[in-house]
């Protein structure tokens, strides 16, 4: 049996939502995204 489960919402409380959990709709009405830490032409060849 795992004890995870309940440490989840204690992180989601202390640190916030996943950058994975934004609306894509978010992302279409921004003047400007800011990508830290990725390589885009490697992670995402077709996206680029």
């Amino acid at each position: 049996m795992s004890d995870r489960p309940p440490v989840v919402p204690g992180l989601g409380a202390s640190f916030g939502r996943g950058g994975a959990t934004d609306y894509q709709q978010d992302l279409v009405h921004s003047d400007c995204i800011v990508i830290m830490g990725s390589n885009m032409a490697e992670a995402h060849p077709v996206g680029f």
